[in-house]
């Protein structure tokens, strides 16, 4: 049996242009969570015992 080695391009830019927007979107959608979040909520209310 033959080995064949081949190499595989990996878009690294487009990966890494792909993660930064995951993680903007993920900043904001958190950013917002805790606008809508602070207001309402009361130390109490967040305790589970």
């Amino acid at each position: 049996m033959d080995v064949v080695d081949t190499a595989v391009p990996v878009p690294l830019d487009d990966l890494a242009l792909h993660g930064l927007g995951v993680m903007v979107l993920v900043a904001a959608a958190t950013g917002l969570g805790l606008l809508f979040l602070r207001p309402g909520t009361s130390v109490e209310e967040l305790r589970t015992g």
